[in-house]
C-alpha cells in the first residue's frame, strides 16, 4: 500500500503484474487488472476514506479468472 499525501492518493497492491487495462468503478476509483483479467491494484484519489466501502463493493464483483492463489 502506497500513500501520496501531496495528491491524496491510495494505491493498494494486490499481486504483481503489469497493468492490461483498467475500470473506473467509482468516481476517483480504479481497479487495474493484468492480461488475464486478474486484478493488480486498486488506485483511490481524492477523499479515498468516503469512496473506500464502494470501492471493495464494486471490486468484489468483478469475476476472477483464477484464484488469487494459483499464480
Amino acid at each position: 500500500m502506497n500513500y501520496d499525501r501531496t495528491h491524496d492518493i491510495l494505491y493498494l497492491v494486490i499481486r504483481d503484474g503489469d497493468e492490461h487495462h483498467f475500470v473506473e468503478t467509482a468516481e476517483g476509483v480504479v481497479v487495474e487488472f493484468d492480461e488475464s483479467n486478474q486484478p493488480i491494484g486498486i488506485e483511490i484519489s481524492g477523499n479515498y476514506s468516503a469512496v473506500m466501502p464502494e470501492c471493495f463493493y464494486r471490486a468484489s464483483r468483478f469475476p476472477l479468472a483464477a484464484p488469487l492463489d494459483s499464480r
